[in-house]
């Protein structure tokens, strides 16, 4: 077979030439390949005396038209160095992974050069060959069909890579599909990582697909790489914020199949157009013409269940009327009438459920309540309106939590551009991650005495919490960051750790009120703030205790950007989704509307928190906290503090936000 023109180059280049004690060793994982799977390099130069002068590393991949440049260091100008700081020599062994996914068969070449050595690997690609058995089994009433797809060559044709993080509850949705894979085609193998531990080969797969290196669960298959996991389908999406497909569990299997030549010709969207023809959909139709389809493809076929309204509305879990297409040919293999539920079959959501239901009543009887008490009670108009705007509160956030991200995305996406970044950032400012951040603002609005403090320290806390939020989306636009991903479970203990003890301090003041340590100002020191305020004139009256303020409102402000980094490692789908519409609008390149887009997000997104603050002071009646309601908000605050610092410990899956 002739030599393949596609060539693999490593070049370090030197300006001073390299002593001939100095060795260069290139090796590979192996020397076989199929199309599609990955070959690990590894290149290693051991210095024995300083190698001076400017040099770069780099492998690059030709022709263009395979797209599968990859520059790992810029090849330097005179007088540059990117692989050394300033003009220090090269003193240390130097070891570099690189990896490599062909697309073509053929012979291929990997070669090292530095100096005046050269180190070559020669590796073949092989074409994948697949063989289809089909076995029919034909009764009376029922046709069934089924598939088996062996691959010839390597044992290892198909190689997935995915990386994840053990606290990241999408990851662990996603491990039982990939092995579902594994199970369905057996050359399929899947390779576990966690992100946290494999930076380096975390890095590196990124830098070969182009990708940005935040956020999992992240699945390279093929020649394709996928960020999230959604168990629902959904069409191919490239998210340009993570440069990368959405990871919808239809779209992960078809990039599967495409590896091993198995394709679909039957489209998901036109399964529904081919169940039409079975006749007990025919007179379904007929009956029930408001009936509704889903489609969930399972193995090489595709399940269409029919749904009637009534059945939508009931406690039943499976639809009226079941079509089994094969995706292959578009023939109907069967269709029946489901009388228990079926697995993978999910009931579509109804417009209006039990909790919608259940919340405006409580709206409803609340609203009677006070129609009819108003004027035989004596509690006060503020006390009524309070009440009002904390059913709002929770109303919120129970619609937040128990709503799938999709229905919201579907609602938002038919309203213009503004009204959608509201919609989908008042959404995500519901979500337990944010409700995280409100326990801790509560704690420390319990620490003042003054409602302009409480009012100020709260504010301070919730503007800080969305510039967090603001810098976490434009640091994913811009390039992406694995520091959370590094340390995110270190950050998680310690700051549950942290958090554990402020609840038990705080739990400790309602029993023994101004005894052993508390976490506010010292008794004394806000004494002598009170009596100097009183006694120094106008010029410098309050100077101490604006400079005092000023040292609590940084710790404030430290104590906001810490809490808020459990936010950061989240891959949510809300954020994704706003910053999906915005490139598809505004393209690729950077612009103003970015910044005010994103500006206007985090605004709307912590509107919840101003709204609990702003109900949190107008409920007291004087611009004082009664000795009493300190000690009940400091229990409250305590308990709620302590059972979430041993979620973020032992459980933090549950304070993430479930798409």
């Amino acid at each position: 077979m002739k030599m393949k023109k596609l060539i693999l180059t490593f070049v370090i280049f030197t300006y001073i030439p390299c002593v001939s004690a100095t060795t260069l060793t290139l090796t590979a994982d192996k020397d076989i390949i199929s199309v599609g799977e990955t070959i690990k390099f590894h290149l290693e130069i051991h210095p024995t005396e300083p190698v001076g002068g400017n040099f770069a590393v780099y492998m690059e991949v030709s022709p263009k038209k395979f797209n599968q440049i990859r520059i790992l260091y810029k090849k330097p100008s005179p007088g540059q160095c990117y692989t050394c700081a300033g003009d220090t020599p090269l003193r240390d062994d130097l070891s570099k992974n690189f990896y490599f996914i062909p697309k073509e068969a053929g012979n291929y070449f990997a070669e090292a050069n530095f100096g005046n050595l050269q180190k070559r690997v020669n590796f073949t690609v092989t074409e994948i060959t697949t063989t289809t058995t089909t076995t029919v089994t034909t009764t009376s009433t029922t046709t069934t069909s089924s598939t088996t797809t062996t691959l010839r060559g390597q044992d290892k044709v198909i190689t997935i890579y995915f990386f994840y993080s053990p606290n990241c509850p999408y990851c662990a949705e996603e491990k039982p599909f990939l092995e579902e894979l594994e199970r369905r085609y057996p050359s399929l193998v899947v390779r576990y990582f966690e992100a946290g531990k494999n930076i380096g080969l975390f890095k590196d797969m990124c830098m070969e697909y182009d990708t940005i290196p935040a956020g999992v669960p992240r699945t390279f298959i093929g020649n394709k790489v996928f960020i999230g996991f959604n168990k629902d389908s959904g069409e191919l999406i490239y998210h340009q914020g993570y440069k990368a497909y959405i990871g919808y569990r239809n779209q992960m299997e078809l990039a599967v199949r495409e590896c091993v030549n198995l394709t679909w010709p039957l489209e998901e969207k036109n399964a529904i157009d081919v169940s039409k023809r079975n006749s007990l959909v025919k007179e379904l139709l007929k009956e029930n013409p408001n009936s509704i389809a889903t489609v969930t493809l399972v193995d090489n076929f595709y399940l269409v269940a029919w749904w009637t309204p009534q059945r939508i509305r009931s406690n039943l879990q499976y639809p009226d009327v079941l079509v089994k297409i094969d995706a292959k040919t578009g023939e109907i293999i069967e269709s029946e009438i489901p009388s228990m539920e079926i697995n993978g079959i999910e009931k579509p959501i109804q417009g209006m459920t039990w909790i919608h239901i259940s919340i405006l009543s409580v709206m409803l009887i609340y609203l009677i309540s006070y129609l009819v008490l108003r004027e035989r009670t004596s509690l006060e108009p503020r006390y009524w309106v309070v009440g009002f705007i904390t059913l709002l509160i929770i109303s919120g956030f129970v619609l937040a939590v128990t709503t799938p991200s999709r229905v919201v995305e579907n609602f938002a996406k038919g309203l213009p551009f503004p009204m959608f970044v509201f919609v989908v950032a008042l959404v995500d400012g519901f979500n337990p991650c944010a409700f995280t951040v409100l326990m801790i603002l509560l704690s420390l609005l319990t620490y003042t005495r003054s409602r302009k403090r409480m009012c100020l320290i709260g504010s301070v806390f919730i503007l800080t919490s969305g510039a967090m939020y603001f810098a976490f989306i434009m640091l994913i636009i811009f390039a992406g960051s694995l520091i959370f991903e590094t340390y995110r479970d270190i950050l998680m203990k310690l700051i549950g750790g942290i958090v554990i003890i402020a609840g038990i301090i705080n739990i400790k003041d309602f029993f023994f009120f101004g005894k052993f340590p508390s976490l506010g100002i010292p008794e004394n020191y806000r004494s002598r703030i009170s009596l100097r305020a009183g006694r120094i004139v106008r010029e410098v009256k309050n100077a101490e205790s604006k400079r005092a303020l000023f040292f609590v409102l940084i710790e404030v402000i430290l104590l906001a950007i810490f809490v808020n980094l459990i936010e950061l490692g989240c891959t949510a789908m809300l954020p994704m989704t706003y910053l999906a519409a915005l490139f598809q609008l505004y393209g690729q390149q950077m612009s103003i509307h970015y910044y005010i887009y994103t500006a206007f997000y985090s605004l709307i997104y912590i509107i919840p928190l101003f709204a609990i603050l702003g109900n949190f002071l107008y409920s007291f009646k004087s611009e004082r906290l009664t000795e009493r309601q300190g000690r009940i908000l400091k229990l409250i605050g305590g308990l709620l503090m302590f059972i979430l610092g041993i979620l973020l410990i032992f459980k933090p899956e549950l304070l993430m936000f479930n798409a």
